[in-house]
């Protein structure tokens, strides 16, 4: 199950109260700082997408392959000074795993002009490989092959990103799809 868009839907979004009493400590503290998004921050391109049926800040799929559901989410700052893209690795276990992979600056564009949805298992072809950019830097990655679902990570209508599982370095990369 779903657990945090659970709670949600039944009226019991509170999943810092929920998992400040199943999570490691590390994830307790996480939510000192950090919150999920809520109704009032439904607003700009969230809200005219939203229409179409879809919540673009959350998405759960099983990301490294271990069969546990994971969840990505786009998070923000209690404070309302930053905003992030974070993946929760067996998101309904005990032994979830908070791992960042974005993090805004201050001052940076708000959250509601970015959006995160499943990219399905395939062979996608990189920006510069697509002619993005001066091309191809050496070492710069030409295409990817996803084994499992990835975080396309993009700004509505604009350029996107894939983060991805990769096995030999047992963790997230990042990969530009498109400029």
């Amino acid at each position: 199950m779903f657990i945090l868009r659970g709670l949600k839907k039944i009226g019991l979004w509170c999943p810092i109260v929920f998992l400040s009493f199943v999570a490691p400590a590390s994830a307790a503290s996480f939510f000192d700082d950090w919150r999920f998004p809520n109704e009032s921050d439904v607003i700009g391109d969230w809200e005219i997408y939203r229409q179409e049926g879809r919540e673009f800040y959350t998405f759960a799929a099983d990301f490294n392959g271990d069969h546990k559901e994971d969840e990505a989410w786009i998070l923000i700052k209690k404070d309302n000074t930053q905003w992030g893209v974070f993946v929760f690795l067996d998101a309904n276990g005990s032994e979830r795993k908070i791992i960042e992979l974005y993090r805004s600056e201050p001052g940076d564009n708000v959250p509601q002009g970015f959006g995160i949805v499943r990219t399905d298992p395939g062979h996608y072809l990189s920006a510069c490989t697509q002619g993005y950019g001066t091309g191809c830097q050496l070492g710069e990655r030409r295409f990817v092959v996803l084994k499992n679902p990835a975080v396309d990570f993009f700004r509505f209508e604009s350029a996107n990103s894939f983060f991805f599982w990769n096995e030999e370095i047992d963790g997230f990369e990042n990969i530009w799809i498109s400029d």
